[in-house]
């Protein structure tokens, strides 16, 4: 949802948040969805930024490896998981 004000353009700031580390292949029941408060999408004056939205989501092979329940022997950092 966009609203506008002093023109400037606001939208819903929406997170997919994991659960529970994932075994096998990530289903919809692994993640939730936060949305928590809003984005500008004003590009600062005088730079070549860009805003992007993204539309949808997806998990290649390497990022299912950093989402399994960390191993205590392996030399790979785990990400950090928000357990709700």
């Amino acid at each position: 949802m966009a609203s506008e004000g002093d023109d400037e353009l606001e939208v819903s700031n929406k997170q997919v948040i994991l659960k529970i580390y994932v075994t096998g292949s990530p289903k919809e029941s692994d993640m939730y969805v936060s949305s928590n408060g809003t984005l500008s999408l004003k590009v600062p004056e005088g730079t070549n930024g860009v805003v992007v939205k993204n539309l949808y989501m997806s998990c290649d092979p390497h990022v299912l490896i950093q989402l399994k329940k960390p191993d205590t022997n392996s030399s790979k950092p785990p990400i950090s998981v928000c357990l709700v």
